[in-house]
Formats: structure tokens, C-alpha cells, sequence
């Protein structure tokens, strides 16, 4: 992903340090919408309780970056 936006990046940060720090700290821009009705059908299941949501996101930068080191040895 990085070489991939490489020529994109001005300030030289890579796009998965990006990505991994979003995750490992969410922080939805719609929150407040949440509680409209149009919302309250569209998740089930898990996805109804936020800290799960934020277990899920942690889990997924956590093996990001298990991946990337993987990639550097």
C-alpha cells in the first residue's frame, strides 16, 4: 500500500502508519448521527456495541503491523 501512494505522499509518513493509528484509535466523524432511525436497523449483532467495534479495529491493526514486521525480517 505504501509503494502504491508513494508519489502521493508529500510529507513522507507511510499510509499504513496512517491507517494502523486510525484504527488502533477510531473515531467516527458521524457518531451523534448514530442514534437516527435510518441507523438503528442497518447494524446487528456485535456491531451494536461500539467497544466491540474498537476491539474489531484494534484487532485488525494489530495484525497489521504483525505483518509488517513479518515483512522487514
Amino acid at each position: 500500500m505504501d509503494d502504491h501512494y508513494a508519489g502521493q505522499n508529500r510529507n513522507g509518513s507511510a499510509v499504513c502508519a496512517q491507517i494502523v493509528r486510525q484504527l488502533a484509535d477510531p473515531q467516527p466523524k458521524d457518531a451523534p448521527e448514530t442514534a437516527k432511525p435510518e441507523y438503528v436497523g442497518a447494524l446487528s449483532g456485535q456491531w451494536l456495541d461500539w467497544s466491540a467495534t474498537v476491539d474489531a479495529c484494534r484487532g485488525v491493526a494489530a495484525q497489521m503491523l504483525t505483518e509488517v514486521e513479518a515483512s522487514w525480517r
